[in-house]
């Protein structure tokens, strides 16, 4: 893939990725979705198709954005469509005023069925954020502030994966303030056996080494300007 321009290249890894994804489609499997442009791109390009039993679900909480790439609930839903399973939701908000008002959430019945699921997902479909501002999909959709992200950046942050955040040594960071999120945990993130990664462009490099260092991919998807890049600091 040599598309430099972003919604092509994007277009791109979305087609790539959904081969990927295509190769383990089965009955009764358990799919976990995130978001972004990447994950959008990946079920816009999934063909339609029907296996008995199969289960979409939700990782990362509500964003409330009006751009579909966003909407967490949209891709988890067409893609159910898609491949005629039945889909899963956080029906709560991705970010909570408080961590007391997220934990009270996370314990609500439908909320907790969707999270618990997560622990049962076999294959997941994952974006990879950076923490470059501008192309920060939390800041574009208003979910961060500026200045938010400018702590993740002074903390090392270099990216996230469903909001698992990492440096780019792969090290997790810890904060408080994750205590905010409603988002797929770390330790069921590893857990599930099929993870992958849909990711490109030179801004996402550092993101992309601090997503393998970290190991929550064991699937990567990018373009092949960004995997020399990438390549360049092996």
């Amino acid at each position: 893939m040599e598309d430099t321009k972003p919604e092509k290249m994007v277009a791109s890894l979305g087609r790539a990725a959904a081969e990927v994804l295509k190769k383990h489609i089965r009955a009764g499997l358990v799919i976990g979705a995130a978001w972004g442009t990447a994950v959008s791109a990946t079920v816009e390009a999934i063909q339609w198709m029907e296996e008995p039993s199969i289960k979409v679900i939700q990782l990362v909480g509500a964003q409330g954005a009006r751009n579909a790439e966003y909407d967490g609930h949209a891709i988890v839903k067409l893609l159910a469509e898609k491949l005629g399973g039945e889909a899963y939701y956080i029906n709560a908000p991705y970010l909570c005023q408080t961590p007391e008002i997220a934990q009270s959430l996370r314990e609500t019945k439908g909320i907790k069925e969707t999270i618990d699921m997560g622990k049962e997902v076999q294959v997941a479909l994952l974006g990879i954020g950076t923490t470059e501002t501008e192309y920060s999909s939390y800041y574009l959709s208003g979910l961060l502030s500026e200045e938010e992200i400018e702590v993740f950046r002074k903390n090392g942050v270099v990216g996230d994966i469903a909001s698992n955040y990492f440096k780019l040594d792969g090290t997790p960071y810890k904060d408080d303030f994750l205590n905010r999120m409603i988002t797929i945990n770390l330790d069921d993130l590893i857990r599930i056996p099929v993870r992958i990664g849909v990711a490109g462009g030179s801004v996402k490099v550092n993101a992309i080494i601090g997503a393998l260092n970290s190991k929550l991919v064991n699937y990567l998807v990018i373009d092949s300007i960004t995997a020399r890049l990438i390549m360049q600091y092996a």
